[in-house]
């Protein structure tokens, strides 16, 4: 339930904010991601998570070099994706949806150049947590939103 109203958070203040058809553009586009995410990133971290978690029990050196490589396979896959979303975005639309929603075009570009930051941040947590360094993980997530945190709310601000 957490998960997806994180995901879908955006869409729940949007409804208040305005009209249903503009509503509809920004769900149709951000519908396109969500599906980019799901089915391609958090599937392919739940398959290779278990094996990367053995291979750091057996070799930290093989364990450093696979993760190595898969940064950059998955780093250089997301550009590709961000890219051709970025050019084709209107493309994409109007073949899933139709010309109707053409208006929904930009929130697909703006939101496929947020899922390559996602992909590389999602590809360094698979590599902390595959190597048992949660709390690594946890104490920087702490931090960052401690000073948001701070920021935000402090007399100064």
């Amino acid at each position: 339930m957490k998960k997806a109203l994180v995901e879908f958070i955006g869409t729940f203040f949007l409804g208040y904010l305005v009209s249903e058809q503009e509503l509809g553009y920004y769900t149709a586009g951000h519908r396109l991601v969500v599906f980019l995410w799901a089915y391609g990133i958090t599937t392919s971290t739940r398959v290779i998570l278990p094996q990367l978690s053995i291979l750091h029990a057996q070799s930290e050196q093989q364990f450093g070099d696979f993760i190595a490589k898969y940064f950059k396979l998955l780093s250089v896959c997301a550009c590709i994706i961000g890219i051709v979303t970025l050019l084709g975005g209107g493309a994409i639309v109007q073949l899933c949806y139709g010309s109707e929603y053409r208006e929904s075009a930009p929130v697909l570009m703006i939101l496929s150049g947020a899922l390559v930051v996602a992909v590389i941040r999602s590809i360094l947590e698979t590599g902390l947590i595959a190597s048992h360094r949660q709390r690594q993980l946890m104490r920087s997530e702490e931090r960052r939103v401690g000073k948001e945190c701070r920021s935000r709310w402090s007399p100064d601000h």
